[in-house]
């Protein structure tokens, strides 16, 4: 009796390794299956661009799918919401930009915190740039800040509304320089560069890839970059600063999260894996030629970025006088 019963007990104790050796190898093939991206904007700006091609160096990388799924809406917390609210075993997963960090100084109420999704790494960042209609009377900021002084709230400029990263740093000029830019939203990057390049806007903001097919052709001129540096991809170009110097610089910026409780390991394998993907020689040559600068932060450098972010952004934002509520 008590031989079978340690048999008994060894084929059940066979059983439970063998179940758990088992569950360990499933979890050590992540990911075995085709993964979400959400995207917070529509086709057609930095974000789809950056997205579908990090995509598809994952995908290559894992053999599955990474599928990209664009979800604009509610300032981009429509995305967010999606990416927190999935099951956290890394197959969903979301891309985020400096919206993420505005957000909370412009919105009263707030459908979730920093603390309800993991942050997984910041990806690049993106310098903006001020384009101008080749016929507008509007070439240079020199030119921008003159005309405005002169024709009060007569230089137009497509944005994608109130709050946006399109939009803040023409709020930021119009105290700098003491001129009035009147901004007309659009819904996306797409639109609004259409509206300039008819001639309908004098102006937009974009990022270097939604607009440089255009420059050949002389549709858009680059005027200057709202960032504190300027663009490698466009050393020319002039920053705001240099011609207004009270002018604060503001990057467009990109990085990735999960839901809060996905494992500390799926994180950890994203992290490295995304890494090795943005330093491969393809990935990064492409990233590069499209203006960014790759940053590849570890999850915890990335957390402490956000939270300077969220705070850098209260004052000048308070300074605006921008309050709204989330719909």
């Amino acid at each position: 009796m008590r031989k079978v019963l340690s048999l008994a007990v060894l084929g059940a104790a066979a059983v439970g390794m063998a179940a758990v050796l088992s569950s360990g190898a499933a979890h050590a093939e992540y990911p075995d299956r085709p993964v979400r991206l959400i995207l917070p904007y529509p086709a057609g700006g930095g974000v789809d661009a950056n997205g579908r091609l990090l995509a598809k160096a994952l995908s290559e990388m894992w053999k599955v799918p990474v599928v990209v799924e664009n979800m604009a809406g509610a300032s981009t917390t429509l995305a967010t919401k999606a990416v927190i609210n999935a099951k956290p075993d890394g197959y969903t997963l979301g891309m985020v930009t400096s919206r993420l960090a505005i957000n909370p100084a412009i919105y009263k109420s707030m459908p979730y915190t920093s603390d309800d999704f993991k942050p997984v790494t910041q990806l690049l960042t993106s310098p903006l740039f001020i384009l101008a209609n080749p016929k507008a009377p509007t070439q240079s900021v020199a030119d921008l800040v003159k005309y405005a002084k002169d024709h009060a709230n007569e230089v137009t400029v497509a944005t994608s509304g109130p709050g946006d990263i399109t939009s803040l740093p023409i709020e930021i000029l119009d105290r700098a320089a003491q001129i009035q830019l009147k901004q007309i939203p659009y819904l996306g990057a797409a639109p609004s560069m259409t509206a300039t390049v008819s001639g309908e806007t004098n102006l937009t903001l974009s990022v270097y890839p939604v607009f440089k097919a255009m420059l050949t052709e002389a549709r858009l001129k680059p005027i200057a970059v709202t960032g504190n540096a300027r663009s490698p991809a466009m050393p020319d170009v002039p920053t705001v600063k240099e011609i207004v110097p009270s002018f604060s610089g503001i990057d467009e910026w990109y990085g990735l999260i999960a839901p809060k409780a996905t494992p500390a390991d799926v994180i950890d394998k994203l992290y490295k894996d995304i890494s090795k993907a943005i330093a491969s020689p393809e990935l990064k040559e492409r990233f590069l030629q499209d203006g960014n600068v790759i940053v590849g932060s570890t999850p915890d450098q990335f957390a402490a970025f956000l939270k300077t972010q969220t705070e850098m952004w209260k004052k000048p934002i308070a300074d605006i006088g921008l309050s709204m509520e989330l719909k």
